[in-house]
């Protein structure tokens, strides 16, 4: 069914605000972005001084691009060419959701490969997996040599299986 004139003229109306407000949140500044979207517990603990940088890095990620990314420093991530493993509902699963994510371009400017992930935890502990990662962004608030990335099919490596895939966003 064609859309009228009128209504293709609010149709675009309607897109070019909704693009300018993404563009609005993401070129705002730590303690702005903290007061209009962060959760309660990040709001206060900024205000009266807790040192709350991760959960912010956290909040601030997911609100961005879906609540499975993460950001962490790019020195604890390696990343490389997903294989697909013959018939693995998980991978398959995981390229649906992958594919998805790289055709609807929530943010322009922000370039996204598939991508086997692992990932060290300040603890030592590695997760790996087949998943997304942020290679550009137009995010000026992302810190230096840290990565945006989500583990969509988690790899078990005692296992030797991959865990189902869970949709990031």
């Amino acid at each position: 069914m064609a859309l009228s004139p009128a209504r293709r003229c609010l149709d675009d109306a309607a897109r070019k605000h909704a693009v300018a407000a993404r563009i609005a949140v993401r070129q705002k500044g730590e303690d702005e972005w903290i007061d209009t979207h962060a959760s309660g517990s990040l709001r206060k603990a900024h205000r009266i001084g807790f040192a709350s940088r991760k959960m912010y890095l956290h909040e601030r990620t997911a609100h961005e691009w879906g609540w499975g990314f993460e950001c962490a420093p790019s020195g604890n991530l390696l990343a490389g060419t997903p294989l697909m493993e013959g018939d693995c509902p998980p991978l398959t699963e995981a390229a649906w959701h992958i594919e998805r994510y790289l055709t609807l371009g929530l943010f322009g400017g922000d370039e996204m490969v598939a991508s086997y992930l692992q990932i060290t935890e300040a603890d030592g502990k590695k997760r790996e997996g087949v998943g997304l990662l942020l290679t550009k962004s137009s995010a000026e608030w992302l810190p230096e040599r840290h990565a945006v990335f989500a583990i969509i099919a988690p790899f078990d490596p005692l296992t030797g299986r991959y865990l189902p895939a869970q949709n990031p966003f």
